[in-house]
């Protein structure tokens, strides 16, 4: 009888063993295809959302009869997706040298990232990512606090960098080299499409910070414009009469109301590369609203809350209103005068790409103007 027990015992345990093993295989079975599950539902929702994207600008050419200004989410599967960890940056050097220089990075140097959003209104709360609209204007704001120099880095809204990506439900999955203007299309709040612009702009320049940024939808342009009295400029290009008739080529024109955002935004789609070339009416501008403005602001000491008062519902920002402020009143005060020579472009060349114009930064070039930024020479 004991014998017979045992015999059963150990033929037990021996299928057992099987039983166990093949529990384990079916386990790590279901964890691979639950892990390649996630992996191709997230695949498919950053298709999707270029989908959408496309599909969504192609019924608003047929509405409108017009191509619209926003550039799709990217053209399914026209760049790759690399994975690379969501908040990594390239680590900033502290010290440079350069023919011979020793150049140490300037600890007085702060920078605020500001953006144009091609979109009217005051910004949603929470959007699906492709429906928060593009960075149609990238400017970077750099100040030495300790002299109060500033100077401004315009951006093209093309250039080719790396940015993070997202999927509809805001998962991130891997950054890719995209035209820069879609890292705000592919946040799902408004601080997030800053901020994901801030990381790419940041990875651009070397991993410099972007200690804060500030971002206005179009719906300010007109705003900005008119508190500052309207600003003068000489149209010195065609097809601007096309939206407005007072715009003829030629003409000097004191831009009021919505002539500002047509000045600003126009370009004509047909043509290769004008958004860069728009760029030159943008430092135009700038320096000519700088002027009316400091003349406003020196007339009335309040010029400067009122301003930002007039464009807080159509503003996002890191900063508090504090500080805005008093960046502002920096900025209205400064001695350098913005002008042209305060006024830099980051160094590129703009080229015709398959789908959509590209801006590819001369990385050579580009630290060059970092070293002239953001350090100073070592003592």
């Amino acid at each position: 009888m004991d014998q017979r027990h045992g015999k059963q015992n150990k033929s037990r345990r021996s299928r057992r063993i099987p039983a166990a093993a093949v529990t384990l295989v079916l386990a790590a079975g279901a964890l691979l295809f639950v892990k390649r599950s996630v992996d191709l539902y997230r695949e498919r929702q950053v298709i999707e959302a270029q989908i959408a994207a496309n599909e969504g600008n192609a019924i608003q050419s047929i509405i409108t009869g017009t191509v619209p200004e926003s550039q799709p989410v990217s053209t399914p599967f026209s760049g790759s997706v690399d994975w690379i960890e969501e908040d990594w940056r390239p680590e900033v050097r502290e010290d440079v040298e350069k023919d011979g220089q020793n150049y140490e990075l300037n600890p007085n140097i702060r920078t605020v990232l500001i953006l144009g959003i091609d979109k009217k209104g005051p910004f949603e709360s929470q959007y699906i990512a492709s429906n928060g609209g593009q960075s149609d204007a990238i400017f970077l704001l750099v100040q030495d606090v300790t002299t109060e120099e500033i100077r401004i880095l315009m951006i093209p809204r093309d250039t080719m960098t790396q940015i993070r990506l997202y999927d509809l439900a805001g998962n991130y999955v891997g950054q890719g080299v995209r035209h820069l203007t879609l890292a705000f299309a592919y946040g799902t709040s408004p601080a997030k499409s800053c901020e994901n612009s801030a990381n790419a702009v940041s990875q651009l320049l070397g991993g410099i910070i972007i200690d804060d940024y500030l971002a206005v939808t179009s719906s300010a342009l007109s705003t900005l414009n008119d508190m500052a009295g309207g600003v003068t400029v000489t149209i010195n290009e065609p097809g601007l009469e096309e939206r407005d008739p007072a715009l003829q080529e030629g003409a000097t024109v004191t831009l009021e109301g919505d002539q500002a955002e047509i000045y600003l935004r126009f370009r004509d789609v047909n043509q290769d590369n004008t958004a860069i070339s728009r760029m030159d009416r943008h430092k135009t501008y700038m320096t000519a609203w700088m002027k009316q403005a400091r003349a406003a602001a020196a007339a009335d000491d309040s010029f400067g809350t009122k301003l930002m008062d007039s464009i807080e519902d159509v503003m996002v920002t890191s900063m508090a209103k504090d500080q805005y402020l008093k960046l502002g009143m920096s900025i209205l005060q400064s001695e350098s005068g913005l002008d042209g020579a305060d006024i830099l472009m980051l160094p590129g060349e703009a080229v015709t790409g398959t789908y959509y114009d590209e801006y590819h930064p001369d990385q050579e070039a580009i630290d060059d103007l970092i070293l002239e930024l953001f350090y100073r020479p070592a003592e």
